[in-house]
């Protein structure tokens, strides 16, 4: 800027000292040249003392424009980022769901969404922990249950073998039941096969081992049928569907960024 402003100080030094030799006569061209260097003079010299005052202005207007518009840019990115990461939360949120994890809290953040789907996501995690409680009750029915069932089928060897109970209520048992899928002595034996040989070894001792069948068809039936366990299924299957919804919906708005963002 200072070499600019420079330049046009020497310019306007030289068309002053040509202005003044004309005026003290000490240069005559023609009178039609006088008159016209005059003129061009007087231009020059205007335009020279306004420039740089019009050019500052002009540059401030094209600074203030795109700071405005890199402004506009990080809060449509910041924005886009907030929007991704509400996705992204949803969606390891749902993934944990169907794997009946329950141990974590949902606190999907809701900042910096639009009123109607912050609206929607703390709707989400509303039912996320209403699904939560039918899970643990879920789970409570099915130790309560089971273990009455055991001590019914095989008195024998759940007193003589406590560790029948912890055989017939592994964690992967209970979250068969939970979804509705069957138990058999023929899953268990794939499953788990140094518990299921244990446990026969047991039940055999015992002339128990020919209950077992019975039992787990008599116990599937009851917890396919169970109230609890068909309302945490029906609750469970909502929740998924509308944590779907949700992110279809986040996505389009973040679609609509993304365009946003690309005319800047």
């Amino acid at each position: 800027m200072l070499k600019r402003e420079y330049i046009v100080l020497v310019v306007l030094a030289a068309l002053a000292t040509v202005s003044a030799l004309l005026t003290a006569g000490l240069v005559s061209p023609p009178p039609e040249i006088q008159l016209w260097l005059l003129q061009t003079i007087i231009y020059a010299i205007l335009t020279g003392v306004i420039a740089p005052f019009a050019y500052k202005y002009i540059s401030d207007i094209f600074e203030k424009r795109k700071l405005r518009r890199l402004e506009e840019k990080q809060a449509l990115e910041k924005e886009k980022n907030l929007y991704e990461k509400c996705v992204w939360q949803i969606k390891q949120s749902i993934k944990r769901i169907l794997k009946n994890e329950w141990s974590y809290y949902s606190d999907i953040g809701v900042s910096g969404l639009s009123p109607e789907l912050e609206k929607k996501v703390e709707e989400y995690n509303k039912n996320y922990e209403r699904c939560r409680d039918w899970f643990k009750a879920c789970n409570i029915t099915i130790k309560f249950e089971s273990r009455a069932r055991i001590r019914d089928k095989f008195p024998k060897t759940a007193q003589t073998y406590p560790a029948l109970y912890e055989c017939l209520l592994q964690d992967t048992i209970i979250d068969r039941y939970i979804k509705g899928e069957k138990v058999t002595s023929t899953w268990i034996k794939e499953d788990s096969p140094k518990i299921y040989i244990n446990m026969m070894k047991e039940l055999e001792q015992n002339k128990e081992d020919g209950e077992l069948d019975t039992f787990f068809k008599e116990i599937n039936i009851f917890f396919e049928n169970e109230d609890i366990l068909k309302r945490f299924r029906a609750e469970k299957k909502e929740l998924i569907e509308y944590g779907n919804k949700i992110t279809n919906e986040l996505n389009a708005e973040i679609e609509i960024l993304k365009q946003k963002l690309e005319k800047l």
